[in-house]
């Protein structure tokens, strides 16, 4: 029996809710490229997880202590082992290595193979590094008795701002798609591998702003605002912790800016015990309609839900800002 879990069975909200999932992930791949402005939060200066960071020095991360020791970690030397990711239903996906120099990002190389009577499109779905949330790119197509070597690319915007630099623990599910109808076949449970960095290595978060939300196990601290210089027109950077046991899926509600009504896009789904780095991203067009050159109050409230049922999980009393 065919998951109850097809692209035809979703409800409104969800169509909508998936369309912006795509639509942020290849958005990630060229935020990075914009610098941003260190504007402060009710005037405590914020951490910059992202611009603080040059294009030649080494993020801290990949050096940590043991008992008086340092562990050195070279990010290029980083591989994984051959094995075989998933074997269901006559689809087989096998990690064949991952390329850490590749052009738009590390990647993990598969090899599929297709021995089903259908054709099929494999993406991936809940993807994460050292327990943070990572978008990536990935969607292949295989037809009947067929194999394929395809890359799944983790952008290195994506990386940057998440604070990744060296890879240990990866997670991430299979969705399989019948080609002809998009509808679901099946989804993989959760997969986890590592890769070949000691053991002793431990990811360290920069979790530092404000805290707007902690309640229920999710805390969502808004970190810094970026008006300046941002492609898309400003962009509110977010740190959300997801310590419930429920798939969460963040997004911002009745969203002011200077007291004019504003619609940014924000849909972070995170699973549990996992983070995020995310944004709420004003789109250009729409601050210049409201002559908003510089964001001085932000007023907004979170709407959390269950990923897999859409079930309201929190919304979360109205929030003021001040920058």
């Amino acid at each position: 029996m065919k998951d109850k879990y097809t692209i035809k069975e979703k409800k409104k909200n969800r169509k909508s809710f998936w369309i912006m999932a795509i639509a942020l992930a290849f958005l990630t791949i060229i935020m990075a490229s914009c610098s941003s402005d260190n504007t402060a939060i009710n005037d405590t200066q914020i951490a910059d997880p992202i611009n603080n960071i040059q294009d030649n020095q080494v993020i801290p991360n990949n050096t940590i202590s043991i008992k008086e020791t340092t562990l050195e970690i070279d990010p290029k030397k980083i591989t994984v082992n051959e094995q075989v990711l998933l074997d269901r239903d006559n689809v087989k996906i096998t990690l064949k290595s991952m390329d850490v120099n590749n052009f738009l990002g590390p990647s993990l190389n598969f090899l599929i193979e297709n021995n089903s009577a259908n054709d099929i499109t494999i993406q991936s779905r809940d993807v994460s590094v050292n327990n943070v949330m990572i978008n990536t790119i990935f969607s292949a197509d295989i037809s009947s008795g067929k194999k394929a070597n395809e890359n799944l690319i983790f952008t290195s915007s994506e990386l940057k701002t998440s604070g990744i630099d060296v890879f240990k623990d990866i997670e991430l599910k299979f969705i399989i798609l019948n080609s002809s109808d998009f509808s679901s076949l099946f989804i993989s449970d959760p997969i986890n591998f590592t890769t070949n960095v000691d053991p002793n290595f431990v990811q360290t978060y920069d979790d530092s702003g404000s805290v707007m939300l902690d309640q229920n196990g999710i805390k969502i601290v808004i970190k810094k605002v970026d008006d300046k210089n941002s492609f898309w027109g400003a962009d509110v950077y977010l740190y959300i912790e997801n310590n419930s046991d429920q798939n969460i899926t963040v997004q911002a509600r009745d969203v002011s800016v200077n007291g004019f009504m504003m619609n940014p896009v924000l849909s972070s789904s995170i699973t549990p015990g996992k983070r995020a780095f995310s944004s709420l991203i004003f789109l250009k067009n729409e601050m210049e309609q409201n002559n908003i050159e510089q964001i001085q109050t932000m007023e907004l409230s979170f709407h959390v839900f269950n990923t897999l049922n859409i079930d309201t999980i929190l919304d979360s009393d109205k929030i003021t800002v001040n920058f």
